[in-house]
């Protein structure tokens, strides 16, 4: 497992975790604060997902390798309702261990 700290400010820019070293299977407890990760397939649509403080997430088959994510900056907002995130930190487990 992998444990990684943001700041109140901090946020991670749009990716694919590596499949040849991360393995079919990505997953995270997000700590401490809540956050929202967005999905993208294209430049054009979108999809926000809140990640509650201490909550599970796991991205397996076409939302592992077809969609980047990203955690967005501190202030978000998704379905007209801000999303405050102050100090984050997150456990990742991947399937294969050498990433």
């Amino acid at each position: 497992a992998v444990v990684s700290t943001q700041s109140t400010g901090g946020h991670i820019k749009p990716h694919i975790d590596s499949i040849k070293f991360c393995g079919s299977l990505v997953s995270g407890v997000s700590l401490l604060s809540e956050a929202v990760m967005r999905f993208r397939l294209d430049e054009k649509g979108y999809a926000d997902v809140i990640l509650p403080r201490r909550s599970l997430y796991v991205m397996k088959r076409e939302i592992r390798y077809t969609y980047t994510h990203e955690i967005l900056p501190n202030i978000a907002e998704v379905n007209g309702m801000p999303v405050y995130r102050g100090r984050r930190v997150t456990i990742m487990k991947r399937s294969n261990e050498n990433c």
